[in-house]
């Protein structure tokens, strides 16, 4: 694996353990919660499938017994990935040298910022809390702690603020990138972040009502595309890079081989 190669690949799995530290801790929370369903659950019958199995195995719309992200919750950790998409992509807009980087980059701009649209008016229809994997009760008042999870931590505003940091850091990497090693380090990102969304949306879909895995559905297939495509640009800037490379070496030669004629 070549030099630039590696600190693509380095880069985007840095940028995902970050952006997948809230899914990580989620996921603890699930495995616990799936734990304690499947203790209390009666025993089926032999070879039944219980509902902790069927969610590990990734069924849509299928949640444990006792499901604890609501649509609200599952809506505002998504728009802050969408923001972090948009961020970089404006970034890479205005700095990518490459003419695919900077398209890939404009339209994932549109898109994201389309999503993000999406989700700020399904979120809108939910109360600060409402019925795990289910659309808005309507006329119930919001109550008190309904940002919280299990144990009284304001995920919501834990995921916020991972995003903001994450964002962050991202962002001063850019900075200190500039020409062909801003396009491998900005599209490095992408793939990072790209996995790290899809396996967001696959775990998400097990909560979520029938009414938002519609859209986190939509997302994953639009994700996917987003990921082979950033995939391509990144195999075609390395094949340039050692194609550039190649040529130099040529030229190096050739060089020395006429001042050795002389």
């Amino acid at each position: 694996m070549g030099k630039s190669m590696l600190r693509i690949v380095t880069g985007a799995a840095l940028l995902a353990a970050c952006l997948a530290a809230d899914t990580a801790f989620g996921q603890r929370r699930d495995a616990r919660d799936g734990v304690q369903g499947r203790t209390n659950q009666p025993t089926g019958a032999a070879g039944e499938e219980s509902q902790f199995d069927r969610r590990q195995a990734g069924y849509r719309g299928q949640s444990s017994a006792r499901p604890s992200l609501t649509d609200w919750q599952i809506g505002e950790w998504l728009m802050v990935d969408n923001q972090a998409e948009i961020a970089l992509s404006e970034a890479a807009e205005k700095s990518a040298s490459d003419d695919d980087v900077k398209e890939f980059a404009q339209d994932m701009r549109d898109k994201h910022h389309e999503v993000l649209q999406k989700l700020r008016k399904e979120v809108a229809m939910q109360p600060r809390g409402g019925q795990p994997g289910g659309a808005r009760p309507r006329g119930v008042p919001v109550r008190p702690g309904a940002r919280q999870g299990m144990d009284g931590l304001d995920l919501v505003s834990l995921k916020q603020q991972l995003g903001e940091q994450c964002r962050k850091s991202a962002l001063q990497e850019l900075q200190q990138k500039h020409g062909a090693e801003f396009d491998k380090c900005y599209m490095g990102m992408q793939i990072g972040m790209h996995m790290q969304m899809l396996d967001s949306l696959k775990v998400f879909s097990r909560y979520a009502s029938p009414e938002l895995d519609r859209l986190i559905e939509e997302g994953e297939n639009s994700t996917q595309s987003h990921l082979e495509r950033a995939k391509h640009i990144v195999a075609s800037l390395e094949g340039r890079n050692e194609s550039g490379a190649r040529s130099a070496r040529r030229k190096s030669r050739d060089q020395d081989d006429s001042e050795s004629s002389k």
